[in-house]
């Protein structure tokens, strides 16, 4: 989704968060329509909280043992 100063957005209201899977990812729920939606927030890219591949990734980009950056997510 691309957001410009010049082109309309649409605001959504009335949701309530139900989980949170990791620093950078909400699963939340519409108030009157009880519709359910994952949420990844742009432009975070927070530490992993449990061991996949993107995490095997982080820890070769930064030096920093699986254990240590787990802890951190």
């Amino acid at each position: 989704m691309k957001y410009s100063a010049k082109e309309p957005y649409y605001v959504e209201t009335f949701y309530n968060v139900l989980e949170i899977k990791d620093a950078d990812t909400l699963v939340v729920k519409h108030a009157f329509s009880k519709e359910e939606k994952e949420i990844r927030l742009y432009g975070i890219d927070a530490p992993e909280i449990r061991m996949n591949r993107k995490l095997k990734s982080d820890e070769e980009k930064t030096h920093l043992p699986a254990s240590l950056l787990i802890e951190l997510g």
